[in-house]
């Protein structure tokens, strides 16, 4: 993570090092147990060591295997969890979130069962915490963070208390309650002389966000510029790249705009030190927005290019998508239409991209669950089953021997059979649920579908309209307009495969929708149809004309026409006929 530099914990790790090292040189057959004395005091230095922000992964993770298989030696449980609960640290702090979950949770239940170890049970919980708040589980965030609020108060502990009071806010502010966010910030603030100087930094960062958001401009900075010189302090590059990012934000929204551009330019020129293609497409992406925002159309264009090659090495999909479309937009701004569309094409490409990807995602998300629930559900009816059998053999058996007691046995069999059919009830209801959500989930996606390709085509035509005013102006030979007319055609509704394909998807989108047309008027024609579907998705006649090349005007004759084949009074009748098909 961030460059590790304290004397302090250099010579931490120094220790820690050398004496892994001599447990690996003595060999497994001369090990002998080690005094607990000692391990706890290994303890420790992996505690201290763990609390700052700026220490190497690699080594905590030698660190901890050491203090694992010394701990195992001497059948020293405490050791092995606070080994596994460094592990899960690291994991989270290199991203993988899910495992260090899955890791924590196994080693709070453990440690639970231990006496005296409400320290170690306090960061486990914490981390979990942190790890939830980074998903963005808040409610179960909020239950750890309680937890080891309260364990940390019993423990005395004033700087786990200061922080995890800051988490509390920056959290609350995640969930938008700004006021409440407000009110942790200041419970911390009054542990700020006992706070590390680098959880110091990010209270006044939270501060500084609060007040931005609160458009408190001059305090927004002011805190900034405390966050700013801590981290300068510890030579923390991300730190200090970040502090100039926040501070452009503000300039920006004070309306120094060209300041700004030089906060966003100082925070790229740090980035790059750094190497981190996803931070240092997102500067190319502010300067280029800047820059668009000043005129500087080309200058624009110029970042948004960089931008995009950092992005591709970051392989972010949503960064080259808004990367694409604002250069789109300069490209729009410099009256460049081939270079427009072309862009706008791409982003929207990847637009679409995201949001399938995002649904499928859910959807996959959604399918993984009722398949858990399918398995739940068949495990339960299995283990009644089971019950039920084992305890119809015990009345049978029961029966021949104590005949007094077989009533009360066939009444227990009686009961454990109705509930276990309530059981299978609930879950059969539960499975049905989730089936019919799946179900919604793919109509809605469909749905989307469908108004994304009438949005494109409605786009395409209105700059095909703009390329005719710029024929007109510039007076294009004909030879030219066509050429160029003809590479842009735009699938045209009134040509039937075109209609026949786009009739395919909405009928995935609107089951049924056609069949309720022409049982409600039999005299419907293709043509009623596409104005109908077309009227479902809710564009304007505007929209409408571009598609099925007519003007507004036929478009309202149109609509007429299908209210009277519909035997509808009035136009927001036949609207609301057609929404709620």
């Amino acid at each position: 993570m961030y460059p590790f530099c304290t004397p302090t914990h250099i010579n931490v790790i120094a220790s820690m090092l050398s004496l892994a090292t001599s447990i690996v040189l003595m060999g497994a057959s001369r090990a002998t147990a080690q005094p607990i004395d000692e391990l706890n005091e290994q303890i420790e230095w992996l505690f201290e060591l763990s609390d700052h922000p700026l220490e190497p992964n690699d080594s905590i993770l030698v660190l901890s295997d050491t203090l694992e298989r010394l701990s195992k030696r001497s059948d020293y449980d405490l050791g092995v969890l606070v080994s596994r609960y460094m592990q899960g640290l690291v994991l989270y702090r290199t991203g993988e979130v899910d495992s260090s979950i899955l890791v924590l949770t196994g080693v709070q239940t453990e440690v639970e069962k231990l006496s005296n170890a409400d320290e170690l049970l306090s960061r486990v919980i914490y981390a979990l915490g942190v790890s939830y708040h980074f998903q963005g589980k808040y409610e179960m965030a909020l239950d750890r963070y309680q937890a080891a609020l309260t364990l940390s108060e019993r423990l005395g502990d004033q700087t786990k208390i200061g922080t995890v009071l800051c988490n509390f806010g920056r959290l609350y502010s995640y969930m938008g309650d700004l006021d409440r966010a407000f009110e942790y910030y200041m419970q911390a603030y009054s542990y700020v002389d006992i706070l590390p100087s680098y959880r110091l930094a990010r209270l006044y960062n939270a501060l500084g966000n609060y007040y931005s958001n609160k458009q408190q401009l001059d305090s927004s900075r002011h805190y900034y510029l405390l966050s700013l010189e801590i981290h300068q302090e510890l030579d923390d590059k991300r730190g200090i790249a970040h502090g100039y990012n926040n501070l452009a934000i503000v300039d920006y929204l004070s309306g120094d705009t060209n300041g700004a551009v030089d906060g966003f330019q100082s925070a790229l020129d740090v980035r790059l030190e750094l190497s981190s293609p996803h931070n240092i497409s997102e500067s190319y992406y502010n300067l280029g927005y800047l820059n668009f925002d000043l005129g500087r159309h080309e200058e624009a264009i110029r970042n948004y290019r960089l931008g995009l090659v950092y992005a591709d090495k970051a392989k972010s999909i949503i960064a080259k998508r808004d990367l694409l479309l604002e250069m789109s937009a300069s490209f729009e701004k410099l009256r460049q239409f081939d270079s427009a569309y072309y862009y706008l094409s791409q982003g929207r490409v990847l637009a679409d991209s995201v949001m399938n990807e995002a649904k499928q995602d859910e959807i996959l998300l959604l399918e993984k669950e009722y398949e858990t629930e399918k398995l739940l559900a068949r495990q339960t009816v299995i283990e009644k089953e089971n019950e039920l059998t084992t305890y119809q053999r015990n009345a049978l058996l029961s029966g021949l021997i104590i005949i007094l007691i077989a009533g009360s046995v066939a009444y227990y069999i009686q009961q454990l059979r109705y509930r276990y059919t309530l059981v299978k009830a609930d879950r059969d209801r539960a499975l049905l649920e989730k089936e019919t959500e799946l179900a919604q989930k793919e109509i809605i996606l469909k749905q989307e579908q469908i108004a994304n390709f009438t949005n494109q085509l409605i786009h395409k035509n209105e700059l095909l309209e703009q390329l005719q005013q710029q024929i007109e102006q510039e007076q294009l030979s004909a030879k030219q307009s066509a050429s160029f007319i003809s590479q842009h055609k735009t699938p045209n509704l009134e040509n039937e495969h075109d209609w026949l394909n786009f009739k395919i998807e909405f009928e995935k989108a609107y089951p049924g929708f056609f069949n309720m047309l022409l049982a409600n008027s039999p005299e419907i024609t293709p043509h009623d149809q596409r104005l109908a579907s077309l009227m479902r998705v809710a564009l304007s006649n505007k929209e409408i004309g571009h598609i099925l090349n007519i003007s507004s005007d036929s478009v309202v004759k149109a609509k007429y026409r299908l209210r009277q084949k519909l035997g509808f009074e009035s136009q927001s009748q036949l609207d609301q006929f057609i929404q709620e098909a």
